[in-house]
């Protein structure tokens, strides 16, 4: 894709504060959060997870509960109904329409 060698190479960053590193932050690297939470988003449970991945049990518990207190940042905001039918919500029309 052309993508520089220096920034393939470089560290995961949420650049909120000078040399931070979300590997420091969270852990561990991407690649064994990503599995983490595959295993959470397809209703494993936490000890399966750490079991399979051969980690530490509580630092699992301890990502599932990052992601339980992240997800008001994945849904949609409510929002007052202005009408009797809201679009997206109960606005559903039929594909064969």
């Amino acid at each position: 894709m052309g993508v520089p060698d220096g920034v393939l190479a470089k560290a995961p960053s949420p650049n909120l504060w000078p040399d931070q590193k979300a590997k420091a932050e969270l852990g561990a690297d991407y690649d064994v959060i990503d599995l983490i939470l595959w295993g959470i988003e397809h209703w494993w449970n936490t000890d399966d997870i750490a079991k399979d991945l051969g980690l530490p049990k509580e630092f699992v518990e301890n990502i599932y509960q990052k992601w339980r207190g992240s997800e008001h940042k994945r849904r949609t905001p409510i929002i007052p109904k202005l009408l009797f039918r809201t679009v997206s919500h109960d606005f559903r029309l039929p594909y064969n329409l």
